[in-house]
């Protein structure tokens, strides 16, 4: 069990000198594939959110209220999908980012590996052709769990150019609460069972559909 939360800032800096920044945060609340909450905020305003508990799946999107699911699987298979910021912040940067070793510490109670973050630079003579990412820079820290790798903290910058744009992409991540049952709530609303779907009238055949077909 565990607390996760991951926020990446995002400045585009156009060539006129005009700008635009906007925030992404990722909040886990995560004891077991069987009991977990999450949320994904854009600017401050939840997007999206999911729970799964006491063997029920609830989400809801902006603006929408919660409706539950009969399958937690869904919601798992979501969560695969969205937890993992690092690769959502500096995909663009096409493994042109380098580790080096700085040395042991601890992070929220968990024995951990420190290592600063540096831009690789291209091989000599190597071009990066057309219109794709051009990453100009990378800076910052990551510690990982010595036991498992899994990110425990992160504090990384980085400038890529796209097109007529310079795009800073900052990531900073923290997790806490290694070891501590995590509160779980799921939403008061009625919940969806198998007797729901019984009840359902299946939509009228087409005309001309053979009747004796399923």
């Amino acid at each position: 069990p565990h607390h996760m939360l991951a926020t990446i800032t995002r400045t585009e800096m156009w060539d006129d000198g005009e700008s635009s920044e906007h925030d992404e945060t990722v909040e886990l609340t995560w004891n077991n594939w069987d009991a977990f909450h999450l949320r994904r905020s854009v600017d401050g305003k939840t997007v999206f959110e999911s729970i799964v508990n006491e063997g029920h799946a609830f989400s809801r999107t902006q603006g929408a209220k919660w409706t539950s699911g009969l399958d937690p699987e869904s919601a798992r298979l979501g969560l695969r999908t969205k937890w993992n910021v690092w690769q959502s912040a500096f995909d663009t940067f096409d493994e042109r980012i380098g580790f080096r070793a700085v040395g042991g510490s601890t992070v929220a109670t968990r024995a951990a590996r420190h290592f600063s973050v540096e831009i690789i630079p291209l091989a000599e003579g190597q071009r990066v052709r057309g219109s794709r990412p051009q990453p100009e820079a990378v800076q910052g820290s990551i510690w990982l769990d010595e036991a498992t790798g899994v990110r425990l903290s992160v504090d990384v910058t980085g400038v890529v150019r796209i097109g007529g744009a310079r795009h800073q992409i900052h990531l900073s991540l923290s997790r806490s609460g290694f070891g501590t049952e995590q509160t779980i709530v799921s939403p008061a609303i009625r919940i969806q069972k198998n007797s729901d779907l019984l009840g359902m009238k299946a939509p009228p055949r087409p005309e001309g559909y053979p009747q004796n077909y399923p």
